[in-house]
């Protein structure tokens, strides 16, 4: 159990950003880590000040928000007098307005450490020590640790600002070391050998620091580091200026002042500084040549001879003012390589620096942002999408959790980012992502983790793609989507191979010799291709049916055989996509082994028939060979104004069959027509009840003129002249009405005889 704990925390300090050598975990079977949790500024000071703390190298003191150390006294830390042995994790969250003090000659968040893990930690606002003139001999000061053995520190960032309340003042009264990092530190002689990690790996800073020099004394004061022995530096950044006030009158020349942008003071020949630059100014505010004052880019000087110059290689710096290191000796080796100018093109340029041991890696772990090389393990990403929607994609999510779906989404560095695309129901199968873009620049697809989603049919409905947040993956994408191709076989079966019984052919192309087989490539849009099946020239055998197979998972054509329409049909019209024919098929056609049946439908000159369609075959005026086992279908296509006598084209048939002809022989559809008004009818006649193979057939059809609309307009006419006449015969009595009530001629008698009918009875008169 205690080594499943060691492995679980591993892991989750490697997601976190910290990657180092497994050889710093090598915890005993009986021990465990403890992580302490720090929310607040006072609750990270309680801590770092118990003693218990110190003890063991398996306790962890992990940050789980941003720290503000505003108006938080130190001063109880400095009381320990212990190592810290275990992990001092930032978790990628920052400290803030930090000032420390000490009651001993040790300043920093954690005074003294030996085998430590310090990673993950930034610093922002005011950092301030409260070094005041004392007796102390020599004072180790730096913000992170202030004498360390042995310390490993990774990911770790000073973003200063650039407004001067964020310069570091420091005054020097007595032998003094400091760094950003570390006042002093002793590393490990052998850390360049092969498995062993390096002190100092992926840190910047960018405070400025003041110097105010106000006694003769010994002081290393480097960017990174003030005074090493054995330590190993890799990919480190220093791009904060240095100012130096000399207020000693008289100098003495025997004390010794390093002044370097990423190291103080060096010594052993373990020391190696790789791929380190100094991006910042060193400037004097008065006169030192009272002073015994060595300067340099990239360290001060050596503290004793046997500094292997070899070591000291692939280190850049921006001040031409300066040299690499105050050391003649050093100036002068062939061993180093080193330039006047960086900037991001020159950083982002594996070219430039060691191959052999790790190179910047601009894209995962540094980030040009405001202007400032920073590491990318305290920032935060967005990510979003550009020309996702077409035709085929129903939608592309971030997905959060389980089920919380957005359209944009922000997460921390290291952190898994999951991006699901899915199809369209339509398009499920038919498309596939060839790639995609970001920021309208192609992804490197080596970068992600890509998964297919399929269905029950194992087709890809979608993906699921997983990138890890970081400068090289954040911004907009969009996806390559294409379609995909599916070769599909038309072939003959076995026997026809071996007897040459026929072939198979496209009928929309210039070939017109069948193949015993050929491939046929299909995409979702591809046209309805027409496949014909054709006995061999001149010889007895027709064909007889398709048979359909699917290709399986494993590539191979499944056994079993799929049954669809119109298999005996020798021309099939193929819409790939649409059932049956909607994955990678195989397409067998069968042929008679005995002698086809000719049938023959006569002239077609007739105007009243315009098609005729048997077995899939476009009737031209030749005889088609058909199998005899099967029933074939016919089209009969007649003219707008005609009908095709289907009684009269039943009695042939039964006249035909005779005594075979039952329900089966023929099947009569409904007829359909057109917009043109042209009728097609259509059969199904079983050619299995022909008693003799080789017969040749004729069928006649009888077509007659369509009277029904002819009917239809008598049928009119014969409503219409009653309805007329009894129309006509009301208007001749309502005249006769109106004259007999307006008198007419004898008006006078006629309007008595209606004035005295109204006075007997109003009923009567009408």
């Amino acid at each position: 159990m205690k080594k499943l704990l060691i492995s679980l925390f591993s892991f989750i300090l490697i997601l976190s950003g910290g990657f180092f050598s497994a050889q710093l975990f090598s915890a005993e079977a009986n021990d465990s880590y403890t992580i302490f949790e720090i929310e607040n500024g006072q609750d990270l000071v309680t801590k770092l000040s118990t003693e218990t703390i110190y003890d063991s190298p398996f306790n962890v003191i992990r940050l789980e928000k941003d720290i503000d150390m505003t108006d938080v006294d130190t001063t109880p830390i400095s009381k320990v007098n212990k190592a810290f042995l275990g992990t001092f994790d930032g978790n990628g969250y920052s400290i803030s307005n930090l000032t420390l003090s000490s009651e001993t000659q040790y300043y920093g968040l954690i005074p003294k450490a030996k085998g430590a893990i310090i990673q993950n930690v930034k610093f922002t606002g005011t950092v301030a020590f409260n070094i005041g003139e004392t007796n102390t001999k020599e004072v180790f000061a730096g913000v992170l640790v202030g004498d360390g053995e042995n310390v490993a520190f990774t990911n770790c960032e000073f973003d200063g600002g650039t407004e001067n309340i964020n310069q570091i003042n420091l005054e020097v009264y007595s032998d003094f070391n400091f760094g950003f990092l570390a006042g002093r530190l002793k590393g490990n002689p052998l850390a360049t050998a092969s498995g062993n990690r390096a002190n100092i790996k992926d840190c910047v800073n960018y405070y400025k620091i003041a110097v105010a020099i106000n006694k003769s004394a010994n002081i290393n004061i480097g960017g990174l580091v003030g005074n090493v022995y054995n330590g190993y530096f890799l990919n480190t950044l220093n791009m904060g200026n240095f100012a130096l006030t000399n207020n000693v009158l008289e100098g003495d020349n025997s004390l010794k002042i390093h002044v370097g942008g990423v190291v103080g003071a060096i010594g052993g020949s373990g020391t190696n500084i790789r791929n380190s630059c100094f991006g910042g100014l060193m400037t004097f505010n008065n006169d030192i040549s009272n002073l015994n004052l060595k300067c340099g880019a990239i360290f001060g000087g050596a503290l004793a001879s046997g500094v292997n110059t070899s070591n000291i290689n692939f280190d850049y710096y921006l001040d031409s003012t300066l040299k690499i290191a105050g050391d003649e000796y050093v100036e002068s080796s062939e061993n180093l390589k080193c330039v006047e100018a960086i900037n991001k093109t020159f950083l982002s340029n594996a070219e430039n620096f060691d191959k052999q041991t790790a190179p910047f890696d601009f894209g995962k772990v540094w980030s040009l942002s405001e202007s400032k090389f920073k590491l990318q393990n305290f920032m935060i990403f967005t990510f979003n999408f550009k020309t996702v929607l077409n035709k085929t994609i129903e939608s592309a999510k971030f997905v959060v959790g389980e089920s919380v779906q957005l359209d944009s989404h922000s997460e921390r560095y290291g952190k898994p980012v999951r991006i699901d695309v899915k199809f369209k129901s339509e398009y499920v199968g038919y498309y596939k992502m060839n790639g995609m873009s970001l920021s309208n620049i192609e992804f490197d697809m080596n970068n992600a983790s890509v998964s297919q989603l399929t269905n029950e049919r194992g087709q890809v409905k979608g993906y699921t793609i997983y990138v890890e947040a970081n400068a090289t993956t954040s911004g907009s994408y969009s996806f390559d989507i294409q379609s995909v191709t599916y070769n599909c076989i038309a072939t003959i079966s076995e026997d026809a191979k071996t007897l040459g019984q026929g072939g198979v052919r496209i009928a929309d192309n210039n070939i017109t010799t069948p193949t015993s087989e050929m491939s046929i490539q299909f995409t979702y849009n591809s046209a309805v291709k027409k496949i014909v099946a054709e006995g061999a020239s001149g010889s007895v055998y027709a064909f007889d049916t398709w048979k359909l197979y699917y290709k399986g998972e494993d590539g191979k054509f499944l056994t079993e055989e799929v049954p669809f329409a119109n298999a005996t049909d020798s021309t099939l019209s193929i819409s790939f996509g649409a059932a049956p024919f909607d994955r990678e098929f195989k397409l067998v056609a069968f042929f008679t082994d005995e002698n086809a049946i000719l049938v023959d439908f006569g002239d077609l000159s007739n105007s009243r028939i315009k098609s005729i369609k048997f077995s899939g075959v476009d009737y031209e005026g030749q005889p088609i060979a058909v199998s005899p086992n099967h029933a074939k279908n016919l089209e009969i296509t007649v003219s707008s104004g005609f009908k095709l006598n289907v009684k009269a084209f039943e009695d042939a048939i039964k006249k035909l069959y005779g005594e075979e002809y039952n329900t089966d022989t023929l099947i009569i559809s409904d007829p359909e027509v057109d917009e043109e008004g042209n009728t097609t009818y259509k059969f199904s006649i079983n050619m299995k009840y022909i008693d003799e193979p080789g017969t040749e057939l004729k069928f006649n059809f009888q077509v007659d003129e369509d009277d029904s609309k002819n009917k239809n307009n008598l049928l009119w006419l014969y409503i219409a002249i009653p309805c007329a006449g009894v129309l006509l015969i009301g208007i001749i009595i309502f005249i006769i009405i109106r004259r007999r009530r307006g008198g007419g001629k004898g008006g006078k008698n006629m309007k008595a005889v209606k004035t005295k009918a109204k006075k007997e009875s109003y009923k009567n008169y009408y």
